[in-house]
């Protein structure tokens, strides 16, 4: 199966413009959802109602078929993934959250977004298991019927919503292959 590369432009009119809460993410990465300490405050225990998870991974291939039947894989570089993730806050993008890439859902914030660095990462202390490279985000849900189906695991990741450019892999390969070749005929 053709393996695309996605790409995001210099215009800034591509890119991750939600972030969605399904069922089934298409990186096969559920998250964690984390209650709070037990807190008493008025003999009251209180969730915190955070959910963490990666938003995209690096080089994993993600499936889809195209509306004429083609099935195909996408796959983010660690470049596009930083970029994306800074693209994300810089818009203010963090208020934008869907259920199921279907209806917008209120009450949902990323209030944290990370890019892991080294194996000495926040995901780890998670116990996310996710490479160098892998944008992470933390939302806060406090829409009531979206926690219970957190609660009940009928929902379990993420999954972003964007535009991005498709650019097969063996022809990036093929172009940094001729540049090359070209430089060093340059240089001759």
């Amino acid at each position: 199966m053709k393996i695309f590369d996605l790409t995001i432009d210099e215009t800034g009119e591509m890119g991750t413009f939600a972030i969605s809460l399904v069922e089934k993410p298409a990186i096969e990465k559920e998250w964690i959802a984390l209650k709070e300490d037990t807190v008493k405050l008025q003999s009251v225990d209180k969730e915190r109602r955070m959910v963490y998870g990666a938003a995209l991974i690096p080089g994993k291939p993600i499936y889809r078929v195209r509306p004429n039947g083609e099935e195909y894989y996408i796959r983010f570089s660690k470049e596009v993934i930083e970029r994306t993730a800074h693209d994300f806050y810089e818009r203010n993008n963090h208020h934008n959250a869907t259920l199921e890439h279907d209806s917008e859902v209120e009450g949902v914030v990323y209030v944290e977004s990370w890019i892991k660095e080294s194996d000495n990462d926040k995901s780890v202390a998670l116990g996310i298991d996710a490479p160098v490279g892998t944008w992470f985000v933390g939302g806060k849900v406090k829409n009531d019927d979206l926690w219970g189906k957190i609660k009940l695991g009928e929902v379990k990741g993420f999954s972003i919503e964007g535009i991005y450019s498709e650019a097969l892999a063996d022809e990036i390969l093929l172009k940094s292959l001729v540049d090359e070749i070209e430089k060093v005929v340059n240089q001759l």
